[in-house]
């Protein structure tokens, strides 16, 4: 009967230790789904070096994204392309938004579009 209720104590405290994932950013992080070629990541501070992006949420910004000839990244799953050649600034205000520094963003079909918005 011990063994069961040591069982149980351990299962109900467990949950209270679990890791929380962490959002420093704002109300909307961004994520980066899909990586195609050379695509590199780098915070937007003096510093900071550029290193090669990975899946997952980018915490903690502003970041600065770029992509190099024949690459791209895909943010928020079918939702925005970074095409070939980009520069893109990661602002992490209230609504996570994107400005194109350079080159451009397509809807992930490649069609870009009057009705893409500018903001997350």
């Amino acid at each position: 009967m011990k063994i069961k209720e040591c069982i149980l104590g351990i299962a109900l405290i467990t949950p209270l230790f679990a890791a929380t994932p962490a959002n420093a950013g704002g109300r909307y992080p961004i994520h980066i789904t899909r990586i195609h070629g050379d695509v590199q990541v780098r915070l937007d501070q003096r510093g900071s070096r550029w290193r090669k992006a990975k899946l997952g949420t980018l915490d903690g910004g502003p970041y600065l994204l770029r992509t190099r000839p024949h690459s791209y990244a895909h943010l928020q799953g079918t939702f925005r392309c970074v095409d070939a050649g980009s520069l893109i600034r990661i602002n992490y205000d209230s609504e996570a938004s994107i400005d194109v520094l350079r080159g451009q963003m397509s809807a992930v079909d490649g069609k870009r579009g009057p009705s893409l918005p500018d903001r997350l």
